[in-house]
Order: C-alpha cells, then structure tokens, then sequence
C-alpha cells in the first residue's frame, strides 16, 4: 500500500509471451522442410518432363523435323517481299517469287 499522498500507480500491462529463440527457430525449420518438399516434387516432375522429351526425340529419326510442315496458303500466286529501312530512310529490299 502506497503512503499517505501518493496515488497507487497502475500496473503495467501483461505482455504476451514471446516465443523463445529455439521455439521460433523450429517453426522455421518445419516450414523451411514444407518449401524443400514441394520443391523437390516440382524437381521430379521436371525430370520426368525431360526425360519424356528425351524419348520423344530420341525416337524420331534422324534428319526428319518433329513436325509436319505444310505450303502456306497466302503465298500462292503472290509475290513477297523482304524490306530493311536504313537510317537514311533508303528502303533495301529483295522481292521473290
């Protein structure tokens, strides 16, 4: 009890507990394992990819594209050309056919 005069001063807030170094620590550990899980399944998944693509060019033969390749349509019966604009502003080009 205060003397005589003084006014009883209040007591401070409670303050949550912080969590302890170690135990904020391990809670980064556990979620650090967590991201290494999931990076490693996406890194297995890669690798399944690739080894897919591998076999698939694998069994293509040898000097062929992976594709069919087809006449374009819009080419027929017109001419192209092939422009480069200078600097200048001189327009250089070639036209086939």
């Amino acid at each position: 009890m205060p003397p005589p005069g003084f006014a009883q001063q209040a007591l401070p807030p409670q303050q949550e507990k912080k969590p302890s170094l170690e135990e904020m620590f391990m809670q980064y550990m556990a979620k650090n394992d967590v991201i290494l899980q999931n990076q490693a399944a996406i890194l297995r998944s890669f690798e399944t990819q690739l080894g897919q693509l591998a076999n698939a060019d694998n069994n293509r033969p040898q000097g062929t594209l992976p594709g069919n390749t087809e006449v374009n349509p819009n080419r027929e019966n017109k001419e192209q050309f092939k422009v480069i604009t200078l600097r200048s502003g001189k327009e250089v080009g070639t036209c086939w056919d």
